[in-house]
């Protein structure tokens, strides 16, 4: 960055972002933007590894060079230079954008820091405090946790026996019931179990304080608890992530603003969206284009909003088990399906309901309801019909029929 100090990167004077590409790969980008054949050569192979991540990323196979592309604003617009130690592939070009094509999320915010701090960092004392703990532990396994052999070998012929096994001790000229003034074993040590308390403490604290505890990363046993009472579990023991579900949050939102920032920019007469319906009664689906103006696209530019709904397997059994509800209750019967839309309607958004697929699924069930309403008033006005067709005296009924007649050989001679 430009201002390491600053974490905001829309307001870095410039960013550097540093690739490395083999010669052939960089040479090949060099020619596609117009750099004369001549200056290819200039593109050569170097050993500069050092900043790399990781061990194996520092011997590379093939030779490679290391691009260098820099982003800076100049009267609000975003230009960019692309260059090797020797050549410029692209110098001084304006992008059109408004917005650097960068978004960062800091996992946590540290003053005066444009990179912030990571989660590690402040685990790391802790992280060597039960290594040590589990290598003492180790240690006193090894030298008391096992019997020792004690053996007086003046008093034995073949002291090598002794580690042998299934081998036999030759004893000299002592009586075999005086072998344990001879030979003995000792008995192995307990070890405190305040050690293990302390370890096992040391673990549990640690994650629960990163917000990471068994509650939270799901290791719950779901047969003791229902689906909604893990959640709401859940949902209390995240309140130390709610920094991080923040800063997320945040780079999404900047990431959605940079799309559009693209869009508008690459777009000066407008996008071509296409909307989608679904007739509710025959299934059959209709793409119909639709223009959005640059207008409408910037006022949508300063509205940009994510909302941001963590899914869990719990999540899933609690909406599975709402809608299992439901059915069981009959509110999607015809005489319900009202006080059921008024309900859903005044649930949260982010309810454990699955609030927009309920209100889809009312839509189908009403329009399914209107359909056979529909059908109904038309067949009982048909049999009105026939009823007062037959009531009538003969010769009302020829003219009816005639007027048919002719109302059919016009449709026809029509089409």
């Amino acid at each position: 960055y430009g201002d390491e100090n600053n974490s905001e990167i829309q307001t870095q004077p410039y960013i550097l972002i540093r690739q490395r590409k083999s010669v052939i790969e960089a040479r090949n980008l060099a020619a596609s933007e117009g750099v004369p054949k001549e200056e290819l050569e200039k593109i050569i192979g170097d050993n500069q590894t050092w900043e790399e991540a990781g061990d194996q990323a520092k011997y590379e196979v093939d030779d490679k060079v290391t691009i260098i592309t820099k982003f800076y604003k100049n009267n609000g617009k975003v230009y960019y230079t692309m260059a090797t130690r020797y050549l410029d592939i692209i110098k001084d070009e304006n992008s059109g954008l408004t917005r650097y094509p960068i978004a960062h999320m800091l996992w946590e915010d540290k003053e005066g820091s444009a990179r912030g701090e990571g989660e590690v960092r402040n685990l790391i004392a802790n992280q060597i405090e039960v290594n040590k703990t589990l290598m003492r532990r180790a240690l006193v396994a090894k030298q008391t946790a096992y019997p020792q052999k004690i053996v007086n070998v003046d008093a034995i012929e073949n002291p090598s026996a002794v580690d042998t096994v299934g081998g036999t001790i030759k004893v000299k000229g002592k009586q075999v019931e005086d072998v344990k003034k001879m030979f003995a074993i000792t008995q192995p040590m307990q070890m405190s179990s305040d050690v293990e308390l302390l370890q096992n403490d040391l673990i549990k604290t640690t994650r629960e304080l990163a917000g990471a505890g068994d509650i939270t990363t799901g290791a719950v046993n779901p047969e003791t608890a229902s689906g909604k009472a893990i959640l709401a579990v859940q949902n209390a023991s995240q309140q130390p992530l709610v920094e991080q579900m923040a800063s997320l949050k945040d780079f999404i939102e900047q990431i959605a603003l940079i799309w559009l920032d693209m869009i508008i920019t690459y777009n000066p007469n407008g996008l071509i969206l296409q909307d989608k319906s679904i007739n509710q009664i025959t299934g059959e689906e209709t793409i119909t284009p639709i223009k959005v103006n640059e207008e409408a696209l910037t006022k949508l530019k300063a509205s940009v909003k994510i909302d941001i709904t963590p899914i869990s397997a719990y999540d899933k059994y609690a909406q599975e088990l709402s809608m299992e509800n439901l059915l069981k209750g009959g509110w999607f019967s015809p005489q319900k399906i009202g006080q059921l839309e008024t309900y859903v309607e005044a649930l949260p958004d982010n309810s454990t309901m699955p609030k927009q697929q309920l209100l889809e699924l009312i839509k189908k069930v009403k329009a399914k309801q209107e359909y056979i309403a529909q059908i109904q008033a038309q067949m009982q006005m048909q049999t009105q019909r026939a009823n007062q067709f037959l009531q009538n005296d003969p010769d009302a009924q020829a003219s009816q029929m005639a007027e048919a007649q002719q109302r059919i050989d016009s449709q026809y001679n029509s089409n």
